[in-house]
Parts: structure tokens; sequence; C-alpha cells
């Protein structure tokens, strides 16, 4: 069985991979694979997930320990589950939910509990308070049906496409700065918002910033996060790193990509309240300038 992703993800990638799996370097070829920005891992799962190295990572503490527990610890985390499964309830999600903004428990516990803020929760969101405390409310299948908690193959599947690699909580320039000449890098950064309604950078207590402060012109200026991915681009470029970059289809976007390669692409949404307002929404799928280079080795 091959891995897929067992994690429900806001941005997901399995509804952009035909479009972006083409514009990724070649796994045959790949001496690494590198991905900050983690998420729900659609492209290692399904493109690099027998290319070692292999370094994924991101800043979600409790999304992290879902992937070690994952790794390392599969069978308790499926009797976990397999557990929690007949409490599927809203006054059981609340009371879940709590616990999980305390961080006490195992990390088979911690992780158990995230899975259950992923499938019960309002369409896989997750979300943090000013205070880092996951705020997702209860979500309702339209069956009525509790969703799937568990499945046991796949974690068993993703169990073993993890072993060998690393799996760290870091912010996405530490990552970055690692990498080595002939891995493959993708970036899966929290997206522009495309709207005043739309934004699902607080992922984790300090979120993804793409605007700085009003107040920051009093001290000089100060740069925000996506500046600062920014600046990692031109290091890999300057160090001929391969790298591929997804994100919104916005003017914002355009321009601070606009000296790299730019494709476009159409991915389904999920997200919005009103169910007839979800569907394909424009992406952008960003190259490096080394990017000729995969295109030369393609068959």
């Amino acid at each position: 069985m091959s891995p897929t992703p067992f994690l429900r993800w806001v941005g997901g990638k399995a509804g952009l991979l035909a479009k972006l799996a083409p514009l990724l370097p070649p796994a045959d070829r790949a001496r690494g694979y590198r991905q900050p920005f983690l998420g729900g891992g659609t492209p290692f799962w399904q493109v690099y997930s027998a290319v070692r190295p292999a370094i994924l990572s991101d800043a979600n503490p409790r999304l992290i320990d879902a992937y070690l527990a994952v790794r390392d610890h599969v069978e308790p985390l499926i009797a976990e589950l397999q557990r929690l499964d007949p409490e599927y309830g809203e006054a059981r999600y609340y009371e879940i939910r709590k616990a999980i903004n305390t961080g006490a428990g195992s990390l088979v516990e911690r992780a158990a509990m995230f899975f259950v803020i992923n499938k019960w929760g309002f369409n896989g969101l997750w979300r943090v308070n000013p205070c880092g405390e996951c705020n997702v409310s209860f979500g309702r299948t339209s069956s009525g049906k509790p969703p799937m908690l568990c499945d046991p193959n796949n974690l068993r599947a993703c169990s073993r496409a993890l072993q060998g690699v690393d799996i760290w909580c870091e912010d996405f320039a530490v990552t970055l700065m690692g990498a080595r000449a002939g891995e493959a890098v993708y970036i899966d950064s929290p997206y522009h918002p495309v709207s005043k309604t739309a934004d699902f950078t607080a992922y984790t207590l300090d979120g993804f910033s793409y605007r700085a402060p009003a107040q920051a012109g009093l001290f000089g200026g100060a740069r925000t996060d996506h500046d600062r991915l920014v600046d990692a681009l031109h290091e890999l470029d300057r160090r001929g790193i391969v790298w591929t970059l997804s994100n919104a289809d916005v003017p914002e976007m355009r321009a601070a990509y606009a000296r790299w390669q730019i494709s476009e692409a159409k991915a389904r949404r999920s997200v919005n309240t009103d169910a007839t307002k979800r569907g394909p929404v424009g992406e952008i799928v960003v190259r490096g300038r080394w990017a000729d280079r995969c295109d030369d080795v393609r068959p």
C-alpha cells in the first residue's frame, strides 16, 4: 500500500499535484528532499517518500507530534485512536480541545488529540488564538456520520515511509539554511490572504506575517516572515539549490516572485463556511533560477 496524507490540511496539495508534479525536481535524481511548512505533506508521500536523506519540518509542535508518533509509535497511536473513535461527539470534541491546549500527555496521547481536532473539527482547520490555544470549532459531516479517525493500514504505510526521515519542529529558515546542492526543496508557506475574510496564517502562536505592523515605521521598519522567506530563496539560488514554491495567485505574490519562473494552477479549497463558495481557486507555482536543470533531465 502506498502512503497517502493521514491528515486533512487547509492548503493541502492533493488537488494541485497533477499540475505540481511536473514542475518538481525528478525524485530519481534528487540527492535528498527538504520540506518546511510540512502540513499534510502530499509531495513527500506521493513523490519523494523514497528519497533520502529527507527532512520534514514545521513550526507547529502539535503537527510535529503527530508525525513523530506515526514514525516511531504507530501501533500505540492506532490503539489510542481506536479507543477514542467511539467517543465522537461535540461535547467530547471540546473536552479534547481543552486537553490539547494544556500540552499534557505522552507523545502518543498528544498526537491522538491532534488527530481528533483535525478529523472532528471544522474542515481540518488548525488555528490558534493570541494565547497559542487551538480555537477551531466542532465540525459536522454532510452525511451526519462520524468521520474516519483512524485508517490503520495507511498509518502503517506512512510509518514505513517515514523511517529514516528527520522530522523537525523548526522555523523555515533553519530548515532551508542547511539545504545542499542536489536536494529537492519544496516550500508551501501559509498563503497570502485572498480576501480580508480568507486569512489562514495563524497555524502557530507567531503565525506567518505578510504585512509589517503599522507602528513598525517608528522603529525604522520591520521585516515580515515573507520578507525572510524571499531572502532565503535568494540564498538558495546563490548556492545552486533547486526549489519550488506554491502560493495564492494574487497580485502581491506575482509581484514578489516576478523575477522567477511562475506557472498557474487551480486547486479546490473547502474552508469557506458557505459550501456554495467552495471550489477551484487560483494558485501559482514558482521555481528558482536553477529549475531549468530539472527540465534538462526530464525524459
